[in-house]
């Protein structure tokens, strides 16, 4: 993984986010939402506010995560990260389609949170409200 500004730098880039690379800090965040497996996890959650669409695809990948409280401390963290006006445009499209896919999902929490989000984000698209980064 290459950083902005680094010599042969392609589209695999880390984003510095509010003075730290996002994809490595993002990583460690995840790492600690994984292990969330007994319960909500909100500090995990608010830490990736800084990092807004930067932890967009991670928090995708673990929606399909095969402990119940792991997907809902996705969806939640990306209902947080709608709240905070945090999603841009084209990760707010991304996760409509894959929080819209979680309505058949075995767990009530996630269903729930993850309409929840879902909704945050349509309001958000529908007001011109999107984070522009």
């Amino acid at each position: 993984m290459k950083r902005l500004g680094t010599p042969g730098a392609s589209e695999d880039v880390q984003p510095y986010v509010n003075g730290r690379w996002a994809t490595t800090e993002v990583e460690k965040i995840v790492t600690d939402l994984k292990a969330s497996r007994e319960g909500a996890n909100p500090s995990a959650v608010h830490a990736l506010i800084p990092f807004g669409s930067a932890a967009v695809p991670r928090l995708v990948g673990l929606l399909n995560d095969p402990h119940e409280w792991v997907r809902y401390n996705a969806c939640l963290a990306l209902l947080t990260l709608a709240e905070n006006r945090k999603l841009n445009p084209t990760a707010a499209h991304n996760v409509d389609m894959v929080l819209d896919s979680k309505s058949s999902d075995p767990s009530h929490l996630v269903r729930e949170e993850a309409k929840d989000a879902l909704h945050e984000i349509k309001t958000d698209e529908a007001k011109g409200s999107l984070a522009s980064d």
